[in-house]
């Protein structure tokens, strides 16, 4: 009898024991989720077109849980609003979504949560040009960001972000990191953000090539077919997405597969703007997440948007006038 009770005891404290386990597990899992950790927003812009290239860069970085980083990336707006692909939006309708698909930016229902944006110290980013072979080259081009005061959404979002506006950046192929000295907020660190991901490249409008032309027309109220590069790869665990922005007298984004090619519907451009000129703009969509590294340790992560781009200007016409013209 004596035996029989020792060998349930041991049955029981086992049992005791794997839950316990299991229980500091989901313990742990919970700890890991809510502990806030640094975290960096990276957002990386150029367009290359109408003779121009422009880039900017700006950045910012916070302490939040693993669980807070969409919410908190929503309150500082760092990525564009897409609509789903194949479908387009005005830009005005997109203004008040969130990244999280769509749904609306009801802040009043956010509870407990706000975000401030640290100040980090000085904030460079170095572009380490390679050659052919892809060895780094020794003129290496160090940028300065410079910080500026975050605008104030409610009591959710304030603090300091980071920005170059209009930075003059290599071709698309070049690595480059993003370094902060430091500061009480958060100690020094660099990241590793890789190589610039490609634009889309000879893009083409209603079949004639963007670079190649100096003025290219389109009609009013029709289809108008776009073609371009597709990217020779993709981001690990990502998709390829491509956004068009079309600027005329009202201002639309569509959304597509990068496949090379989309057409965009007739009403896109319409009668009012005949006669006149629209921007179409070809966004190709990518992000990465890197280590936030500090003293050589992952001290925390961030997530680097980029929108690379090329841009047309194109002139409205009447259907009948450029049928006509094209005879």
């Amino acid at each position: 009898m004596a035996s029989s009770q020792l060998g349930l005891a041991a049955t029981l404290l086992v049992l005791a024991g794997c839950a316990a386990e299991e229980a500091f597990d989901v313990q742990a899992d919970d700890d890991a989720d809510t502990k806030r950790v640094a975290f960096g927003v990276v957002a990386v812009e150029r367009t290359e077109g109408e003779g121009l290239s422009r880039a900017s860069v700006s950045a910012k970085f916070m302490r939040v849980s693993a669980k807070e980083q969409i919410l908190a990336e929503d309150l500082v707006a760092s990525r564009a609003v897409i609509p789903a692909a194949g479908e387009c939006a005005t830009l005005a309708s997109l203004d008040d979504l969130s990244v999280a698909r769509f749904s609306s930016r009801d802040w009043q229902s956010v509870s407990g949560f706000a975000v401030e944006l640290l100040d980090v110290g000085d904030v460079s980013l170095l572009l380490r040009p390679t050659n052919e072979a892809g060895a780094a080259q020794k003129d290496s081009l160090l940028v300065p960001l410079s910080p500026r005061a975050f605008p104030d959404v409610g009591d959710l979002a304030s603090g300091v972000f980071y920005t170059t506006p209009d930075a003059t950046l290599p071709l698309s192929s070049v690595p480059f990191e993003l370094s902060g000295s430091g500061a009480p907020t958060l100690d020094a660190f660099v990241l590793d953000a890789g190589a610039i991901p490609e634009h889309p490249a000879e893009l083409r409008v209603a079949g004639l090539v963007a670079e190649e032309e100096d003025v290219i027309e389109v009609a009013a109220d029709a289809d108008v077919s776009l073609s371009w590069t597709r990217a020779s790869t993709n981001e690990a665990g990502s998709e390829a997405v491509v956004y068009v922005d079309i600027l005329g007298t009202s201002a639309y984004r569509c959304a597509f597969a990068d496949a090379g090619a989309a057409v965009l519907p007739r009403g896109i451009l319409g009668e009012s703007d005949v006669g006149g000129e629209a921007t179409i703009s070809v966004h190709r969509v990518s992000e990465r997440v890197v280590p936030l590294k500090q003293a050589d340790q992952a001290a925390g992560e961030a997530r680097i948007h980029f929108d690379v781009a090329s841009a047309v200007r194109v002139t409205v016409l009447a259907s009948g006038l450029l049928g006509s013209r094209q005879q």
